[in-house]
């Protein structure tokens, strides 16, 4: 799945404290299936002069950390629902403009579903 943001859209870097910048990338192929070829990427640029727009990430909804995130052991199903209250946005300082998101399970899961209300309407 790509994720792009637009030209004016990016992070800021300052190499003035550090000369090290760290990329990490998530491979979805956890059982080595041979025919599953790997065909990511990506791209970087670089440029003096900063974005419009700065980017960056934010977590919302269940964290893997929270307490309610409980698997009962010898389960057929399990189901779990997590609500991002409209207050954890409202923390935000500036309008967000969303380009990409990750819902994801590992594997632990065979269904997710999200549903995106806005003023309290789906």
């Amino acid at each position: 799945r790509s994720q792009c943001q637009p030209p004016n859209v990016g992070s800021s870097l300052d190499f003035r404290s550090s000369n090290v910048f760290k990329i990490e990338a998530h491979y979805d192929n956890s059982e080595g299936i041979p025919s599953i070829q790997d065909q990511s990427g990506m791209s970087l640029r670089l440029t003096e002069r900063p974005p419009t727009l700065e980017s960056g990430s934010v977590t919302v909804g269940m964290d893997w950390w929270d307490r309610q995130f409980r698997i009962p052991a010898n389960q057929n199903e399990t189901k779990l629902f997590n609500l991002c209250p409209s207050q954890a946005t409202e923390m935000l300082r500036h309008p967000v403009w969303v380009y990409s998101w990750n819902p994801h399970m590992h594997t632990r899961g065979r269904q997710l579903v999200t549903e995106l209300f806005r003023c309290g309407e789906k």
